[in-house]
C-alpha cells in the first residue's frame, strides 16, 4: 500500500498555517529540515483520509517560480514521488 504522499510547495510555512486553520492536524507544527536541503512538514493520517501527507519545500521551488495550483490550500502542487 501507500506509505505517504508528498506535495511540493513554494510557501511551506504559509501553507502549513492555512492547513492547520482548516482543522487539519499537523504532526509538525513548524517545518523542519529534510533531505538534501529541503524543509518538510507532515500532516496526520487521521486528517488526510488515512494517508500520511508531507509538505516539501526546496530551493528548486523558488528557482522554478512555481505558481499556486488553485487547490483549496492555495500553494500545494503536484505529488513528488521518490523511489
Amino acid at each position: 500500500g501507500v506509505h505517504h504522499i508528498a506535495y511540493e510547495t513554494d510557501d511551506i510555512e504559509g501553507d502549513l498555517e492555512r492547513i492547520k486553520s482548516m482543522g487539519i492536524e499537523a504532526i509538525d507544527q513548524k517545518p523542519r529540515p529534510g533531505l538534501e536541503g529541503t524543509l518538510v512538514a507532515f500532516l496526520h493520517p487521521k486528517s488526510c483520509g488515512g494517508v500520511l501527507t508531507e509538505l516539501v519545500w526546496s530551493s528548486c521551488c523558488k528557482a522554478r517560480h512555481i505558481q499556486p495550483s488553485g487547490l483549496s490550500t492555495r500553494g500545494l502542487h503536484e505529488p513528488v514521488w521518490s523511489g
